[in-house]
């Protein structure tokens, strides 16, 4: 065996045939073959300095819009949860607030991205 030839190993994947169908045409389209992918991603996840986030982020990325979606869903599903709340106490006669702003806007705001920060491994 030549010095500069390194023994390889072959790997066997499952994986969606519709996914594979996009991906491969992706990657010839950048001049890629799948193998050079794989090899590519695994030369990636070798590099010192590679955070676990910037795998994850590559593995499990979020989707496009953030997650926008399914948190406006949530939102939606949070607000009909007060004004059940708020119907219970006002049919018990009872006025006041009884879900006060525990947090501001800004101090939410500085909350959600602490959390944003500590999920990319930036914190």
């Amino acid at each position: 065996m030549e010095a500069t030839q390194q023994m390889t190993q072959q790997m066997n994947v499952r994986i969606g045939v519709q996914r594979k169908r996009d991906g491969d045409a992706r990657l010839a389209s950048l001049g890629f073959t799948p193998s050079k992918a794989v090899q590519g991603f695994y030369d990636f996840l070798s590099r010192e300095g590679v955070r676990d986030a910037d795998v994850r982020a590559v593995i499990e990325p979020t989707p496009r819009d953030g997650g926008r979606e399914e948190r406006l869903r949530k939102l939606d599903d949070l607000h009909a949860v007060q004004q059940r709340v708020i119907a219970f106490y006002a049919e018990r006669g009872i006025t006041r607030d009884p879900l006060p702003n525990l947090l501001s806007d800004r101090e939410l705001y500085e909350e959600a991205l602490v959390e944003r920060y500590e999920e990319r491994g930036l914190l």
